[in-house]
């Protein structure tokens, strides 16, 4: 470990990483998959489209308010509201 280098990363072989993990759960694996592919998939989506996926994540745990969606994606309050009216009008 080297603190206050220029560069902030791991650096492996590549063969290292295609090594089989012995105690791995192919369950658990499909379903970290799934997630990263849901994650990256949000990353070009439309602020309209990130807000409906966490409405739909959070009203199931009754956390759901506008507030933490704002806080999920790191914007006002006022911003996601806007946005919901786009969605209301043209839908």
């Amino acid at each position: 470990m080297e603190f206050g280098s220029h560069f902030d990363g791991i650096v492996c072989a590549s063969r290292d990483l295609d090594a089989p993990l012995p105690k791995s759960d192919p369950v658990l694996a499909r379903y970290a998959r799934e997630y990263l592919e849901k994650t990256f998939a949000l990353l070009d989506a439309t602020m309209s489209t990130k807000a409906r996926q966490l409405v739909g994540v959070l009203l199931p745990a009754a956390r759901c308010s506008i507030e933490q969606v704002a806080q999920h994606l790191n914007v006002d309050r006022r911003t996601v509201h806007r946005h919901l009216i786009v969605i209301h009008l043209h839908p």
